[in-house]
């Protein structure tokens, strides 16, 4: 979970309400400690409402500060400057190579954080950008 500044996403989540919520590649029957994410990867990210953590049954217990993998996506694809952002912060403008070959990023409903998790920690499926 994070929430980056108006400057570091000036097209994204950035209030107590919006975040920027990822999937890490680590599951436990107990919440994880820090020493359990510590070399855990990020698998995806989009932004989402904080009640997505209430309906979803999870909770917030507290944070990790360290540097994930890199995750980029566009911000859009038509109309005015398109943007790259990483894990939930612009970047750079986009290049002819990254509208092609990127993701555009995008907004996780209620229940989709758990959904990504069951078809990647149960089903052992792939994330499909």
């Amino acid at each position: 979970m994070a929430v980056p500044t108006k400057e570091q996403a000036p097209l994204g989540a950035t209030s107590l309400k919006s975040f920027v919520a990822g999937l890490l590649a680590w599951s436990g029957e107990a919440p994880p400690t820090d020493a359990d994410l510590r070399d855990a990867k990020l698998l995806a990210w989009g932004g989402a409402h904080v009640k997505m953590v209430a309906l979803d049954g999870g909770q917030i217990t507290g944070r990790v500060e360290r540097p994930l993998n890199q995750i980029r996506k566009l911000s859009h694809r038509m109309g005015g400057t398109v943007w790259v952002y990483t894990n939930g912060m612009q970047i750079a403008p986009a290049t002819d190579s990254d509208r092609t070959e990127l993701p555009i990023m995008g907004v996780w409903g209620f229940q989709f954080a758990s959904v990504l998790a069951e078809r990647v920690f149960v089903r052992g499926l792939e994330i499909v950008p």
